[in-house]
């Protein structure tokens, strides 16, 4: 028997060169999954299950998924969806599995000032 995976559809918010954009994506990643120190060793021995937090070396968001701690540089997207929670992919990758979901403005980052809501609501393409 030939299957096929059900599709979810996720959030999706791009890390643009846009500071406003950037730090929209980082508040609304804190805000539904909380926040961690990646630069606290002593916190890092356990690595968190959840949240955002700023590496002070690289200057890269990272965020806890279930796949661990996922560095985010600026054109990857970070993912929302129900079954695996947040995850990051690459511009590629996203442009290669994901499509707007029906009914979805494509833009980038998040909430801007004013309440502009620039996120994407995606699914994945059926392979």
């Amino acid at each position: 028997m030939i299957v096929r995976r059900k599709s979810p559809e996720a959030e999706a918010r791009q890390l643009s060169d846009d500071p406003h954009l950037w730090i929209s994506v980082y508040l609304w990643v804190e805000k539904i999954a909380g926040s961690f120190d990646v630069n606290d060793p002593e916190a890092m021995h356990v690595p968190p299950a959840r949240g955002v937090s700023i590496d002070a070396r690289t200057g890269e968001m990272v965020v806890a998924t279930n796949r661990g701690l996922q560095p985010a540089k600026v054109g990857d997207w970070v993912l929302l969806d129900q079954i695996e929670g947040f995850s990051v992919i690459t511009r590629a990758s996203f442009e290669a599995e994901y499509e707007a979901a029906s009914g979805a403005s494509v833009g980038l980052g998040g909430p801007l000032p004013g309440g502009t809501d620039f996120g994407v609501g995606v699914t994945r393409e059926a392979r």
